[in-house]
């Protein structure tokens, strides 16, 4: 009994190891992940010049003086 239950284990995992390695997943593309960080840069200075430009027309520097 036992050796009957042990042969079709015996041949999934002669048939996983024979497969091989898998196929790498999408590498990943150096120019996409450049576009998305000079994105992300590019929203960062909008919103820091926002930020600034907020600050100028409050009343804040005027009281600080």
């Amino acid at each position: 009994m036992r050796l009957f239950l042990s042969l079709p284990v015996l041949v999934v995992v002669l048939s996983m190891v024979l497969e091989g390695p898998a196929p790498a997943q999408g590498a990943p593309d150096v120019s996409s992940a450049l576009d998305k960080l000079k994105e992300f840069g590019n929203t960062l200075e909008d919103k820091a010049w926002e930020v600034i430009n907020r600050i100028k027309q409050s009343e804040l520097p005027a009281k600080t003086r």
